[in-house]
């Protein structure tokens, strides 16, 4: 052995007999073995219980984004479910003008107009329904957006 493992064994010596002392022939662990334990348990409920915070607050958004998420595309369903329903009022109206027509130039005019207006009608429900959906997506996405931003901020 040379004089640098001596050092080298004599720190590692102190070191172990720190937390356990053979030479005393005792089975118990020293005072500061047991408070080191104690001490990196502390640390680690500490740590997990901050990891939970954080996690609940995940889900607590989660949650709230998927619940007006689907409020929301229940509300783009309905409409969509009461579109036809406005088109074959629609088409009864057309109907009632058509049996009011006494010839047929006056016929073509009351399905013309029949036609300019549910196709205008349909345009319409086809833009409220995509509004509808656009809103749904960015408000989802930009609730996303600042949640991930808050969570990396505190992270941080």
């Amino acid at each position: 052995m040379n004089e640098y493992t001596k050092v080298s064994e004599t720190h590692a010596e102190k070191s172990v007999f720190r937390f356990v002392d053979p030479r005393a022939r005792s089975e118990e662990f020293s005072a500061a073995a047991r408070s080191a334990v104690k001490l990196a348990a502390g640390v680690v409920v500490e740590t997990a219980d901050k990891a939970r915070a954080k996690a609940d607050i995940f889900v607590d958004g989660a949650e709230q984004r998927a619940a007006a998420t689907v409020s929301a595309i229940a509300g783009v369903g309905r409409h969509m479910f009461e579109a036809p329903f406005v088109n074959l009022a629609f088409t009864a109206g057309m109907v009632e003008k058509l049996s009011d027509a006494k010839t047929v130039i006056e016929a073509f005019r009351v399905e013309g107009d029949y036609v300019r207006d549910i196709f205008n009608q349909n345009v319409q429900q086809f833009a409220t329904a995509a509004s509808l959906m656009r809103g749904v997506f960015a408000a989802t996405l930009k609730a996303s957006a600042a949640e991930q931003s808050a969570l990396v901020d505190k992270a941080a």
